[in-house]
């Protein structure tokens, strides 16, 4: 009786590991468009830039910033000799999920007076997205995957113009 029982769950660990395992066809994309400059609650005088970021793929992905705690997003200004990198800038919302399909508007904190661009990282979400992370941190490092990051550069936005 208890023979059959460790057989069963064994049975069952094994659908549920192969479901949550094996991977879904489709893509991963995204696409962010800027919508306008606005303030952000009170946060600051300085203009933020508002973002519709989208999932326009058929896989459900993971958005995620750069630097301390992934507030910030890379950041790029035009200049005479093409696009020059500055450091990263500050966003809202800057850690989550999109479904296929699925928006969400981000702003991030402009801090220039020219012309700019940013990026938003995006990956494909999988095992590790759906694993109790006592569970994560007990499997071996070869079953440890996590899809890599990928970017999406936003369209060329406009100087902020002071009114």
């Amino acid at each position: 009786m208890c023979r059959s029982k460790i057989i069963i769950a064994g049975i069952c660990v094994a659908i549920v590991a192969t479901v949550l395992i094996w991977p879904r066809g489709g893509t991963a994309s995204i696409s962010a468009t800027f919508t306008h400059y606005g303030m952000y609650r009170d946060f600051t005088n300085e203009p933020f830039g508002y973002f519709v970021v989208s999932n326009t793929g058929s896989r459900q992905v993971f958005c995620r910033g750069v630097a301390d705690s992934s507030s910030r997003q890379f950041a790029q200004v035009s200049s005479q000799h093409g696009w020059v990198d500055t450091d990263p800038w500050l966003s809202t919302d800057a850690t989550f999920y999109l479904s296929s399909g699925q928006s969400r508007k981000v702003a991030v904190w402009v801090e220039t007076d020219q012309a700019w661009r940013v990026a938003f990282r995006f990956r494909e979400t999988g095992f590790v997205d759906r694993c109790p992370w006592f569970v994560w941190r007990m499997l071996p490092d070869r079953l440890r995957h996590i899809s890599d990051f990928r970017e999406v550069w936003s369209e060329r936005v406009a100087a902020y113009a002071k009114r």
